[in-house]
């Protein structure tokens, strides 16, 4: 984060049933286009930690922004039955302690 704007280094998506497992599955590392010149430094302490994903040249990186739609779109919809629930992995550790 920096300045209200936030760069995503990553998506991963689950579809889990308590009962069938998980259902769907969906990870990616985001290959960004470009940071704002006075985000460079700060990429590069974050890609230290906490999540290890290098900010440039990272070959497994995915540029396929409009594949993330789709993607993100298909295990999105939600279910007539089940309602989606979001959990973002540093609200989850910066609010909740986890045993």
């Amino acid at each position: 984060e920096d300045g209200g704007d936030y760069y995503p280094a990553e998506i991963a998506i689950m579809k889990y049933s308590f009962i069938e497992s998980i259902k769907q599955e969906y990870f990616t590392i985001i290959k960004p286009e470009k940071f704002p010149v006075d985000y460079t430094d700060t990429a590069i302490d974050l890609s230290r930690e906490p999540h290890q994903i290098p900010p440039f040249h990272f070959v497994a990186a995915n540029g396929d922004y409009n594949g993330y739609g789709k993607k993100l779109n298909e295990l999105l919809v939600a279910s007539k039955i089940y309602k989606p629930f979001f959990i973002g992995g540093y609200t989850l550790k910066e609010k909740y302690t986890l045993i």
